[in-house]
């Protein structure tokens, strides 16, 4: 594994790098031998030459004429045992290919350089590969070595930049797409952004000039402009002073997306002068802004010709409506009333209150916000409600509180009926409660076809859970909906979210339909399985592993554990022989013991590896992305189907149409064209 540091000479002399040492023998160095001239760059590579299996950290010295003592790079990694595992060295993937980068930056390139970077790919297919970077503009170009693949095989391309090409100062983005051949098709899935900041060249200025610079200097170089509301905008102007000794050129001004817009007066200033830059955040854009909003700034100072300005402003959360507080009733003042006085036994007259006070949407929302359990039980009673008075106000509901919720682990626990499911909840929330937080479990139940009652019992199986101070269980009915999870157990994961719960599980009824639906509403998909079920291939067929994360055999105790061991030991090979996933992840296989409480520390160790994994690759926010994307289309669904089986016209035809279809006057297909074309109709 070659590690290679860019060098660049930010002084007035010449970089002169006379010697790198390495921490030991199994790292060789490599350096620019030549002297770096001011404003130019070099490289420093070390190879690391892998012998043995698990983490390493080396070190390299750099002894060069800029410092007194050594400069030291650290390069970490790991070495797995599994050759053909790239998920470390390589974590991101296009199809079959795993590469180290998920995009391309040539940062702070001098005109006239040619900078190189190096891609490195891994083939993880069965057939040979010939990786291609295609739609590659003018300014860039890429060999690949070598230039094919074979089965586990690793190679890089390098890719090299030509600042001669490039259309202009600063900020210059593109997309390449990694292909298998010439001529392959391109898209979202296999595009690799690039981009590339080009800074002015003043290799070629004179004597007199560089005695005499011109010198920027700004009032600020970083705005704090708070929260704005969405129909809400805020300016700020900063002061641009040349303090040097000749004119001053802001070359380029760059904004990195939509919230900020830029005004300059001045482009040209004379000694002494100065200008003003208007800096404008708008509040409607913000929501789609990542990280913080930045403008970049070109300029003819040669010890400045770069100039980013952080703007730290975010969009505002949903603030509660108090009309006492509203200007409309500035005059108006409200006393306290007077308590009635009691003519009859008062706790007779509390008795008689039986009928539960209705909240308004914003007490809803107050109450959740602040974490007010009982408020947030009626708001996941509303959202399980049939009733379209109370959809419409857990709609409302849910609708603001979506600002606060999305900061949560959510994890699936899946597994067959008696697997240990709910003793196994019990130990893992009074775990992570150990390290602070709080806990919701939402525990679905399965109803009965018959009487279309659930028990709810799971709450009473999660004994010391249930009575802790920072845990919230909600058992709740499947009610007919596909494996008991639906659209309904979403729209709680964002109320519980809303309620500071930073870790909800997700509980499955553990009938095999549940999963998919689960999987699309959790980060970390958790199947407990039990040693001696049977065949494990029946498990394999039924496609849940191919959704797990990881897996873990319970009940590993006592004269067990040879067997669990065994069983995971089969299901480590059983998932040989699905692909990777997209995450990138290789799914683990442990054992623990819920009743005993042996092994839990190890299995989320696990967890916490798992997310830190995919946070750092970008797959967390990918697949959060991905899962909203999929509830829109279930939504649409839903109310397709809502909407067609309480349409008045349906209702008068349905039951007709059943009997035909019983008594064998009509097929199946041919009634169901009927009452759709019915129902089309209606719309028309």
């Amino acid at each position: 594994m070659t590690a290679t540091f860019k060098i660049t000479n930010k002084g007035d002399k010449p970089l002169v790098i006379s010697n790198v040492t390495t921490s030991c023998g199994c790292t060789v160095a490599d350096w620019t031998k030549e002297p770096i001239a001011p404003g130019k760059t070099g490289s420093v590579s070390s190879t690391f030459d892998a012998k043995a299996i698990g983490r390493f950290q080396k070190s390299v010295g750099i002894y060069c004429n800029a410092s007194n003592k050594p400069i030291y790079l650290a390069i970490r990694g790991e070495v797995t045992a599994d050759p053909k595992n790239y998920t470390f060295t390589h974590p991101f993937q296009i199809g079959a290919i795993r590469l180290n980068k998920e995009e391309i930056e040539f940062e702070d390139a001098n005109k006239g350089d040619k900078p190189t970077m190096e891609l490195l790919v891994a083939n993880t297919s069965d057939r040979l590969y010939t990786p291609v970077l295609m739609h590659l503009p003018p300014y860039l170009s890429a060999v690949a070595i070598p230039e094919k693949l074979g089965r586990g095989r690793t190679g890089k391309i390098k890719i090299t930049l030509d600042t001669e090409k490039l259309p202009k100062l600063g900020l210059t983005t593109a997309s390449v797409y990694l292909s298998r051949f010439l001529g392959d098709k391109v898209g979202e899935e296999n595009e690799i952004p690039v981009s590339a900041v080009l800074l002015p060249d003043f290799s070629h200025i004179s004597q007199q000039e560089r005695l005499n610079p011109p010198a920027i200097h700004l009032s600020a170089e970083e705005l704090q402009m708070g929260e704005l509301e969405s129909d809400e905008k805020k300016a700020h102007t900063i002061i641009i002073k040349n303090v040097g000794k000749s004119n001053l050129e802001i070359r380029d001004l760059q904004v990195f997306n939509s919230a900020l817009g830029v005004q300059l007066k001045k482009r040209v200033l004379k000694p002494g002068a100065s200008t003003k830059l208007k800096i404008t955040a708008f509040g409607q854009n913000l929501k789609k802004v990542k990280g913080t909003p930045r403008v970049l700034m070109i300029t003819n100072d040669p010890n400045n010709p770069k100039i980013i300005i952080k703007v730290k402003v975010t969009s505002k959360k949903i603030a509660m409506e108090h009309p006492e507080n509203s200007e409309e009733y500035k005059g108006l003042t409200v006393n306290k009333g007077i308590e009635q006085p009691s003519i009859v036994n008062p706790y007779l007259k509390l008795r008689k209150k039986t009928r539960r006070r209705e909240f308004s949407v914003g007490e809803y929302v107050e109450g959740i916000v602040k974490g007010d359990v009982t408020v947030l039980s009626q708001a996941v009673t509303l959202v399980e409600s049939v009733k379209p008075e109370h959809q419409a106000i857990a709609q409302e509901v849910i609708e603001k509180c979506l600002p606060y919720s999305g900061n949560s682990m959510r994890i699936g626990i899946s597994g067959v009926p008696g697997a240990g499911k709910s003793t196994s909840i019990d130990v893992f929330g009074l775990h992570v409660l150990e390290k602070g937080g709080k806990l919701a479990v939402l525990a679905i139940d399965p109803s009965s076809e018959r009487s279309k009652g659930s028990i709810l019992g799971d709450k009473t199986r999660m004994e010391k859970l249930s009575v802790h101070p920072k845990s919230f269980i909600r058992p709740s009915p499947s009610a007919g909906s596909l494996g008991g999870v639906a659209r309904k157990t979403r729209e709680t994961i964002i109320l519980c979210e809303a309620a500071g719960f930073d870790k909800i599980f997700v509980e499955t009824v553990g009938v095999g339909q549940s999963e998919t639906a689960v999987h699309s509403m959790v980060d970390f998909f958790l199947l407990i399985q039990l040693a001696g079920t049977g065949d494990e291939l029946q498990g394999i067929k039924r496609g849940i592993m191919e959704m797990a994360d990881g897996i873990v055999i319970n009940k590993a105790d006592g004269s067990n554990i040879e067997k669990a061991k065994l069983a995971a030991s089969h299901f480590r090979n059983a998932l040989h022989l699905f692909p990777a996933p997209d995450s990138g992840w290789s799914p683990k296989v442990m054992t623990y013991s819920g009743f005993y409480g042996i092994g839990i520390k190890e299995i989320w160790n696990m967890i916490y590896e798992y997310f830190a994994f995919v946070k750092a690759n970008g797959y967390f926010e990918y697949r959060r992305n991905e899962q909203a994307k999929y509830w829109m289309y279930e939504s649409i669904n839903e109310h397709l189907r809502d909407s067609f089986y309480n349409n008045e016209k349906i209702i008068s035809m349905l039951a007709a149409k059943e009997e035909e279809v019983l008594n064998g006057k009509l097929t199946s297909f041919v009634a169901a064209k009927k009452l759709l074309d019915a129902y089309f109709s209606t719309l028309k």
